[in-house]
């Protein structure tokens, strides 16, 4: 069987761009660390998104 979990996604769509992270929980997952693992994965995007080179890019 092939899954796909996708954990950090960029979306462009009219002009704005749109960020978000998941994950998988696996039996010995801890809540609280997999929720701020959202959390640490985007905030490493973000500041990207600050570079209007970027965002010229991503709104090709």
């Amino acid at each position: 069987m092939d899954t796909n979990i996708t954990i950090r996604t960029l979306l462009t769509e009219r002009g704005r761009i749109y960020c978000w992270a998941g994950g998988g929980i696996v039996a010995d997952s801890q809540e609280q660390a997999e929720y701020q693992e959202t959390f640490d994965k985007v905030g490493r995007i973000l500041p990207l998104l600050e570079d209007s080179q970027i965002i010229q890019v991503l709104n090709k």
